[in-house]
């Protein structure tokens, strides 16, 4: 009798949290239905601007579009060896000064874009010192994270002014292995999300001095093994969080809902109409509250965490770019 009260007792406590998790259909508003490129990278916003960056292009891989009227106001950005030019350019999440950070991924080359030079049609270009080697992505000025070696019992390397520390939880415990995943930094809150591509992985980090300190996590141990020094996992064809980004009162993540959705993750590749088309909001304790479903496949998303406005690359057929607040909808 006692045993069967207490599974009684655990199952209306999962039927309680789960009724907690709000489900909810939202059209988003489009902003910019002329997205032509094979495939849409990086997104930034900086003010009333968003930066979309397109990899594949030779020429003019940085699109800037205003926000207010959802025209592109210009392109930047050249690639090549010579003056202003970037072999393999990245979009950085620094924004300053009403401008876009790019910087070049196989040489030391970094540069300020100028949103107001290129409204006003001139050179928009802002050469920046130049980095001795990868130090890892700058999370502020002279900030640098990345992957701490395997054999360091700590997950994450930082290196400030000069100075390295490592910090951070592996996401399988007593397993050195790094899984793979995204970040989002708010350097007003010192707020720093990872989350794991690989299988659902979360943590919430704040910074303390020139470290971080873990404040929570959220996780569920996958099936796996190890093998000649290789982790494997058993349950390949579903996946973790695709994207995820801070806004003002969530934490929101691109993430495939298994339940209305079983598409196996290995038939996906390169077909964008099989992306999630989900949105899953946390609150800063990585508390489940919301799954926003948009109805069409979503390839990027961003946003700031000034508001919760959320801006998303989707298929719609063609790549269409789209915007939805979170909360005053």
């Amino acid at each position: 009798m006692k045993n069967a009260l207490i599974i009684l007792t655990l199952i209306l406590l999962a039927s309680c949290q789960q009724k907690q998790i709000e489900h909810t259909f939202l059209t988003p508003e489009i902003v910019c239905d002329s997205i032509y490129t094979s495939l849409p990278g990086e997104m930034v916003v900086c003010d009333n601007y968003l930066a979309w960056a397109d990899p594949f292009t030779i020429n003019n891989y940085l699109h800037i579009v205003d926000l207010n009227t959802g025209k592109e106001i210009g392109q930047m950005g050249k690639k090549g060896q010579g003056p202003k030019e970037f072999t393999s350019p990245l979009l950085s999440c620094i924004v300053k000064d009403r401008c876009f950070r790019v910087e070049d991924a196989n040489t030391s080359r970094r540069a300020l874009f100028s949103i107001d030079s290129l409204l006003q049609g001139r050179d928009y270009y802002i050469e920046l010192p130049k980095s001795e080697g990868f130090k890892g992505v700058e999370l502020e000025e002279d900030m640098y994270f990345k992957d701490a070696p395997d054999s360091i019992p700590y997950y994450f390397e930082l290196t400030v002014n000069g100075q390295t520390v490592y910090f951070g939880n592996y996401p399988i415990e007593n397993e050195r292995f790094h899984m793979g995943g995204n970040i989002a930094y708010d350097p007003l809150k010192g707020c720093l999300v990872y989350a794991s591509w690989v299988f659902p992985y979360m943590a919430v980090y704040q910074k303390e001095g020139n470290t971080f300190k873990l404040l929570h996590e959220r996780k569920k141990v996958p099936d796996y093994r190890v093998v000649d020094d290789e982790l494997y996992l058993e349950e390949r064809e579903r996946a973790g969080v695709f994207s995820v980004i801070q806004l003002k009162d969530y934490i929101v993540t691109l993430e495939r809902d298994y339940h209305t959705d079983n598409t196996n993750e290995m038939t996906v590749g390169r077909d964008f109409t099989k992306c999630p088309q989900t949105l899953f909001l946390y609150d800063y304790e990585l508390n489940l509250k919301k799954i926003v479903n948009l109805r069409m496949p979503i390839v990027r998303i961003t946003g700031t965490p000034k508001d919760n406005m959320v801006y998303a690359m989707v298929v719609n057929p063609e790549f269409t770019l789209v915007k939805c607040d979170l909360v005053n909808k």
